[in-house]
């Protein structure tokens, strides 16, 4: 599972140009403990790769309309497993590296060095406390 700490936001959480939607009763329990961010869990396969014209982030809310959705990922290693490819690559998160894996479609992968965005689908969101490790969300 790749681990993300983002800071809280109204609505949800900020991840890269996107807000996701995380339950209230998590966000009333960060902020219960006084964390101002959460530490966001999301499977490979629970993200989605939005393309640079707008593709598959409706659902959420951008910042600015002329900067891609998600986070920006670059691609390190693309590993294609028959029907599937994994992307290995890195994010810059609060401005630190961060390591990412993402499950990608094997007719849609990227090559290294490419740039991709993704956003976790919604509902498919793990949060944690960044302060305590504590679960936050079912």
């Amino acid at each position: 599972m790749n681990l993300v700490e983002v800071p809280i936001t109204d609505g949800g959480v900020k991840f890269g140009n996107s807000v996701v939607p995380v339950s209230r009763e998590a966000l009333k329990a960060a902020s219960d403990k006084g964390d101002r961010t959460v530490t966001v869990g999301v499977r490979p396969e629970h993200f989605d790769v939005v393309e640079l014209n707008g593709g598959t982030a409706a659902s959420l809310s951008k910042d600015s309309a002329d900067a891609p959705a998600g986070l920006a990922v670059s691609v390190n290693v693309v590993e294609e497993t028959g029907a599937d490819g994994y992307i290995y690559g890195t994010v810059d998160v609060g401005g630190e590296s961060r390591d990412l894996v993402v499950r990608v479609s094997s007719r849609a992968v990227p090559e290294k060095g490419a740039t991709v965005h993704v956003v976790p689908r919604p509902g498919e969101t793990h949060v944690f406390s960044t302060s305590t490790g504590e679960r936050l969300s079912d």
